[in-house]
């Protein structure tokens, strides 16, 4: 089984002028690299495209159509790789919480924010309700 690295052109003069937008921001804002569990929200907004109706331009503005094409994982692993890993975080493996979403927008860019993990568990190490309703839909037992 062969696996192939994509470094096209345009993806790596996408990753270094995220890379360098990130270096800016923690120097300006004197961040220090982040050595603990992390969140991280990525938001993805793709152009229009120039062949869609108003109606259909509508539809994707107000969210009702999302883009398809990019796989999250794939965008998700993309901004850890040249956004974050050594900029932000010491490691990619701190991120314990991942949510990308993919919008439409008349303004294509990528909005990333990063939190420290802040943990769920009361002091009994029990999860609270909301965990615990959101753990059962996934089918995990929560409770003793």
């Amino acid at each position: 089984m062969a696996i192939r690295v994509r470094d096209e052109p345009a993806y790596r003069k996408w990753r270094d002028y995220a890379r360098g937008m990130a270096a800016t921001y923690v120097n300006e804002h004197k961040l220090p690299l982040m050595e603990d569990a992390v969140t991280v929200s990525i938001r993805v907004y793709s152009a229009l495209p120039l062949s869609a109706s108003k109606k259909r331009r509508e539809r994707m503005l107000s969210g009702i159509e999302r883009p398809l094409r990019q796989d999250c994982d794939n965008l998700a692993k993309a901004v850890n790789d040249a956004c974050l890993t050594g900029i932000v975080l010491r490691d990619d493996r701190q991120i314990v919480r991942l949510w990308v979403d993919k919008w439409f927008d008349e303004r294509p860019r990528v909005e990333v924010e990063v939190h420290p993990w802040v943990g769920m568990r009361d002091e009994a190490g029990r999860l609270p309700q909301e965990a615990a309703v959101q753990a059962s839909l996934f089918g995990r037992r929560t409770e003793d």
